[in-house]
This record gives structure tokens, sequence and C-alpha cells, in this order.
């Protein structure tokens, strides 16, 4: 039963340590991919539409 509780405490330090590995690669995509979504939004937006779209 011990060999199983120091198990786990080593495996869940394991875990804590290279948690910060996956967190920061996943923050830098998910700021990726929002920056291009904002990007494309705003840069549609910023150019009129072309007179055969306005006309009903």
């Amino acid at each position: 039963m011990q060999m199983i509780a120091e198990s786990y405490r080593g495996i869940s330090l394991l875990v804590e340590i290279n948690l910060d590995r996956l967190l920061v690669p996943l923050a830098l995509v998910v700021a990726l991919t929002g920056t291009a979504m904002l990007c494309t939004v705003l840069y549609q937006n910023s150019f009129p539409a072309p007179v055969y779209m306005l006309q009903p």
C-alpha cells in the first residue's frame, strides 16, 4: 500500500512539473488563433463592399 502511495505522489509530481510544458504551447496556440480571427474580421470590414453587392 505504501508503494502505491509513493508511486501516486511521484506521478502527480511529474504531472505537475510537466503540466507547464503543455499549458504554455496551448496558450500560445489559443492566442495566435484568436489574433488571426480578429485580424481577419478587421481586414474584411476595412474595405467597402463592391457596388454590385449593394444593389437589390
